[in-house]
């Protein structure tokens, strides 16, 4: 008679793949990065029906770093291509793209209250920020 195999254990299942978080302290080669307290400057607008608050977070030299967008009265949709435009905003500003130009050339891809918001913004930057 053959001899009889004792079962064999089941798999053990392994264990998921260790994803590393992206370091976010570093950054990119070439752009700049604005400390935990820095100048800032706050401005209300109303453009179509789209009402906020944006403000634009400034390098010690008084250049644009970040953007923020705090909308009062917006619809979901403006409301999401207006925090798209400032997320923009914010991964170019740190290598010294001019703000108003970027913000002019967005606008140009949103549409309704959220096209008339981003062009009044993109005014504005060319206002407070252009070097000519």
């Amino acid at each position: 008679e053959a001899p009889v195999e004792a079962p064999k254990p089941a798999p053990t299942p392994s264990a998921p793949p260790v994803v590393e978080p992206v370091a976010t302290t570093a950054p990119a080669a070439g752009a700049r990065t604005l400390g935990d307290d820095n100048a800032s400057l706050t401005h209300r607008f109303k453009a179509g029906s789209v009402e906020g608050i944006f403000i634009v977070g400034l390098f010690d030299d008084g250049t644009p770093g970040e953007a923020l967008f705090v909308p009062r009265t917006a619809s979901p949709a403006a409301t999401t291509a207006l925090n798209a435009v400032t997320e923009a905003l914010n991964l170019a500003l740190p290598y010294g793209v001019p703000a108003g130009p970027l913000a002019a050339r967005l606008a140009t891809l949103a549409s309704g209250d959220a096209q008339a918001a981003v062009q009044h913004l993109a005014a504005y930057l060319n206002e407070k920020f252009s070097s000519g």
